[in-house]
């Protein structure tokens, strides 16, 4: 019996649609799945993927497939190690399928992968997007044949049903609606909705129905237990009117969309390769299909606002007629219309665009579906491409002239070979003319440093901007020693990007040095500070060599700090172990005393170079070959940016390397003259302590952890704090109490921050009260700025909402010296120890085991809330180092940084370790 089982198991592993494949997890010393193999796969998944049995059985799948993403392996190995199975859907973009996936684990080690194409249930969406348009037509002539509106809605795959807008009962349902909710046509004409839809339903679906019966269409998303079981349901409402223009009927159109939001998870992973893409791509959503001025942009990848040079912010949320104004003339948003409507994808061989913000430029368009009445909108430049196509055929026609022209002149007489000659001596100097064309362009390789470095500058100001607002609440000296590297770091880098576009002023002669009085011993101090953190992460020595006394030299400073950051940076990154050395060394020029000569030099114990490549090494955009770009990264620019500097100092650079025996660059700068030393001014570092007078502070937010957050961040000022959940308990507070100040969410359930603001103007004793907004985004329309006296943005620093505090209440304030705070710190004293217990307590049992799961997951969101609940408690707690941490965990999250976070969420745990040394030392 035993035998014949297996035979049938094997009959049906090679007999089933379903592609299938057995694998086993192979691990690394410690336990961790880092690749698996191959072990079977049956003939449906060599049908499915394309991949031969006899090519892949035995190898590793890094092998086979080596994109596949480390995510992937981490997923399948818990299936294998635990033994949980794994349910998703994937698509492939390579051939336009989808796919419902099941991986298991038949023993532990080892797992197997069924999967099935889906791509025609996907596919049905689309198909009941059309259905829903052919029902909104036949609903105008509803009053003219009702047998036609049972024919064609008994025939569709929508849920519809008229409901009187008054009663709420219904008035008539499709056979589709009927089958649903296992109740006939009788059963339910004149039922009212909660007997049908159920209580809860219909008591949610309330605030739609007002909508409708002020004339406005709505629709939601939610929840109902079918015939079929649960499913998601997109529920429209559409306002019927009579003759008097009056709502007497709301029209009810619902589609099953369960697909779709099961869907949602894949495609928030899927953001990462959308955004890496390098073609722009926009995606709109249409929210009327009969007007197709309402499409709005919703997404954006990096790669376009590169192409178009205009920001993320000045883009989404718009609509396509704000953003490109000029694009209706040449009939583009028909165009998309027609995609939704078709489900067609349409492409577009050139178009020309340009405005105020855009360069006039030609792009190649190419427009196709997406769910729920969404278009995405890849394109491409193309100008360049169609310059040389239109500059080819005026080439090929000149060609053809000139040949016609050079046999009709054969036959001339020798004062038409003389006027030739006089042509070719013209067409001499419209070659020279064009290898001077040819040289020049060699510096587009500079308008492409310019548009990289444009996209940088953004987020290292903000960089700048919080370490500016952590360094008045930082006392230690440890600690500002690592904010002050971090504030040198993020000054040199900008500078750095700022100024890489001098590359096309040195090519073209006109990068002017500027030099100063530079002290040697202080440049490479502050180049030590800068790399600290990196040679410490990598447990590198940094070795310096450098004489105790050395003159001061005129040299360009930036320059040279440019120089050796990039050279140390490039030592570190190709160096795993081992030490890096800075050298140090001037010399006298020959028959005189104040005329220098500068040597310094940079080892590593790294990689190397090759020999046949070091020549090359300098050249732009030139990496050394098999280098892992993953691990490496580098654009190619940063040793030729660093010759051609020392070249302009009058200098030269030199290499000396080996394959595994690491690589050092010398750099000898000739002629530099001995400046006269000069000494700092001494500063006198302050920060400024605000004491507010009492005063009553009103705070309306819907979530529990926003009015903890804010008070902890006011519980040290002499504040009467006030509480409310949402708009309307807030006006009722005011009917009894008049604050001083209303700090104000915007977002919030029964009524918004927006409806109250309406509300509370109405009443004259109430409209003196300032209001500060306090939103996550940021408040773009000038006509509702103007409702509040000031806002702040999610998430803020308590020196920012105090700034905005003292233009409306009573305050003094004492500027206290920093280091007088440092002084005059005492030991942890008994009540601060009793805090710090509790403290780490909560942090062990409600967060420790929180923190690994969202690691696993890595959901934005969930990031983002963590990182809040880590600002509250360190707020309550005054624990400056956790509210730090979770500012920074909120800023990561918002800023979509999946490479940055997982670490940071490893530090977590030095948190805890560093509250258990205070508490047990």
């Amino acid at each position: 019996m035993r035998e014949i089982g297996e035979k049938t198991l094997k009959l049906l592993f090679q007999e089933m649609t379903s592609g299938c494949a057995v694998h086993e997890m192979i691990y690394d010393e410690t336990g961790n799945p880092i690749d698996y193999r191959f072990l079977d796969v049956n003939p449906a998944f060599e049908k499915l993927t394309g991949l031969k049995k006899e090519d892949i059985i035995g190898k590793r799948v890094l092998d086979v497939m080596p994109g596949t993403e480390d995510y992937w392996i981490q997923k399948y190995g818990k299936v294998a190690t635990d033994g949980e199975p794994m349910k998703f859907e994937n698509y492939s973009q390579e051939i336009d399928r989808y796919y419902e996936v099941v991986a298991y684990s038949p023993k532990k080690g080892y797992f197997a992968v069924i999967f099935n194409d889906i791509t025609d249930q996907k596919k049905t969406v689309i198909a009941l997007e059309q259905s829903a348009l052919a029902i909104e037509k036949a609903k105008e002539k509803a009053e003219e044949s009702e047998a036609l509106i049972h024919n064609i809605t008994d025939n569709i795959p929508a849920y519809v049903a008229v409901v009187d807008a008054q009663t709420l009962r219904y008035k008539f349902v499709n056979e589709k609606f009927t089958i649903g909710f296992k109740k006939t046509r009788e059963q339910i004409i004149g039922s009212h909705i909660s007997e049908i839809i159920g209580k809860e339903n219909a008591e949610f679906a309330m605030k739609y129905i007002e909508e409708v019966r002020q004339g406005n269409s709505s629709f939601y998303i939610n929840a109902f237990q079918l015939a079929e079981g649960k499913r998601y349901i997109n529920v429209n409402y559409v306002p019927g009117f009579n003759s008097k223009g009056k709502v007497s009927d709301i029209i009810v159109l619902s589609h099953d969309v369960t697909k779709i939001v099961e869907a949602e998870y894949d495609l928030k992973q899927s953001a990462d390769i959308v955004k890496n893409i390098p073609i722009g791509l926009h995606i709109y959503k249409l929210k009327d299909v009969n007007d197709d001025r309402t499409f709005c942009m919703v997404a954006a990848n990096p790669a376009s606002y590169k192409f178009i040079g205009v920001p993320k912010e000045d883009l989404v949320g718009k609509t396509l007629d704000e953003n490109f104004p000029s694009l209706r003339e040449k009939g583009i948003p028909q165009t998309y219309a027609k995609v939704v409507r078709t489900g067609e994808p349409i492409e577009i061989e050139q178009i020309e665009y340009g405005d105020e913000r855009v360069v006039s430029s030609i792009y190649a368009v190419k427009a196709f579906p997406l769910p729920n009445n969404h278009v995405g909108v890849s394109f491409e430049n193309i100008t360049e491409r169609k310059k040389a196509e239109v500059e080819l055929i005026n080439y090929q026609r000149h060609l053809e002239d000139m040949v016609n022209q050079r046999t009709e002149e054969l036959a001339q007489t020798n004062e038409e070979l003389a006027q030739i000659n006089e042509e070719l001596v013209s067409s001499n100097e419209a070659l020279l003319k064009s290898k001077e064309e040819a040289e020049n362009a060699t510096r587009v390789k500079s308008e492409f440093l310019a548009n990289m470095s444009h996209e940088i500058r953004t987020p290292m100001n903000s960089i700048l901007g919080f370490t500016e607002l952590l360094s008045d609440s930082i006392f230690g000296e440890k600690e500002k020693e690592y904010l002050s590297s971090i504030q040198y770091s993020g000054k040199v880098l900008l500078g750095i990007i700022n100024d890489i576009l001098d590359l096309s002023k040195i090519e073209g002669g006109k990068l002017i040095l500027k030099k100063s009085s530079v002290q040697l011993h202080s440049l490479v101090k502050e180049i030590e500070i800068f790399f600290s953190i990196s040679l410490k992460e990598k447990n590198l020595n940094f070795i310096i060599d450098i004489p105790e006394k050395l003159p001061d030299l005129y040299i360009d400073e930036f320059r040279l700090k440019q120089v050796l950051i990039n050279l140390i940076g490039n030592a570190i990154k190709f160096t795993d172990n081992g030490f890096v050395k800075l050298s140090v060394s001037v010399k006298n020029k020959k028959f005189t005393t104040k005329i220098y000569e500068l040597f310094m030099s940079i080892q590593d114990t790294g990689i190397g170079i090759p020999l046949n490549e070091q020549k090359i090494i300098f050249d732009a955009f030139i990496q050394k070959s098999n280098q892992n770009e993953i691990k490496y990264g580098g654009t190619g620019l940063g040793l030729t940016i660093c010759k051609r500097l020392v070249n302009l100092m009058d200098g030269e650079i030199d290499l000396e390397s080996a394959p595994g025996r690491g690589s050092t660059f010398f750099i000898h700068i000739r002629n530099l003259e001995q400046a006269i030393p000069k000494l700092d001014p001494i500063r006198k570092e302050q920060r400024e302590e605000v004491f507010f007078k009492k005063s009553i502070v009103l705070i309306v937010d819907d979530v529990e952890n926003n009015r903890n957050l804010l008070r902890g961040l006011l519980k040290k000022q002499p504040f009467q704090i006030i509480e409310a959940s949402n708009g309307r308990e807030a006006l009722d507070i005011l009917q009894t109490s008049i604050p001083d100040i209303i700090l104000l969410d915007i977002r919030m359930p029964i009524m918004d921050g927006y409806q109250f603001m309406e509300e509370m103007k109405k009443i004259p004793t109430w409209q003196a009260i300032p209001v500060i907004a306090i939103t996550a985004s940021p408040i773009q329309e000038p006509s509702k700025i103007k409702l509040f006296n000031g806002y702040i943005s999610k998430p803020f620093s308590k020196k920012t909402l105090f700034e905005l505090l003292k233009k409306f209440l009573l305050f003094t304030s004492v500027d206290i010296p920093i280091k007088e705070l440092q002084n005059t710190q005492k030991p942890i004293d008994a009540e601060t120890l009793k805090q710090l217990k509790i403290l780490m307590k909560a942090l062990e049992e409600d967060y420790y085991l929180l923190s690994k799961e969202i690691k696993e997951r890595l959901i934005f969101e969930e990031v983002e809330e963590f990182g809040q609940q880590m600002l509250m408690l360190g707020n309550e707690y005054n624990y400056s180092p956790l509210v730090l941490y979770g500012e920074r965990l909120i800023n990561r999250a918002k800023s979509f940084d999946i490479e940055y976070i997982p670490f940071l969420l490893d530090e977590f745990y030095n948190i805890v370790a560093n509250i258990k040394s205070l508490i047990f030392n």
